[in-house]
């Protein structure tokens, strides 16, 4: 897995597609920041404050899908601010995840 969550990938589209100017002054603010190797969550969270743009509509909506996802999950701190750790973390959320279905979904 990238540990960029690919934001490489966000970029690139961004650079090939045609977004209005506000729309992707906006998307470039947010990917700027993520692409630190520490994010700061409270500059993050007035960027988000504006919205997250994930589903532009007429502009190929399938582009920025996952943008509002990673935003969600570094404020709500499921991802550490520190993109180091992201991998180790959702290995261990994955693996979290796969013990409770296992506990709760085993047959009678």
């Amino acid at each position: 897995m990238d540990s960029s969550f690919s934001l490489n990938y966000l970029t690139s589209q961004l650079e090939r597609r045609s977004f209005p100017k506000q729309m992707k002054l906006h998307i470039e603010s947010i990917l700027r920041l993520l692409a630190e190797p520490k994010i700061d969550i409270a500059g993050l969270r007035k960027l988000c404050e504006l919205g997250i743009p994930d589903d532009i509509k007429g502009t190929n909506a399938h582009i920025y899908l996952g943008l509002r996802s990673l935003c969600w999950k570094l404020l709500i701190g499921y991802l550490p601010p520190d993109k180091s750790k992201w991998l180790d973390v959702t290995h261990t959320q994955r693996d979290t995840y796969r013990s409770f279905c296992s506990d709760f979904l085993k047959p009678k």
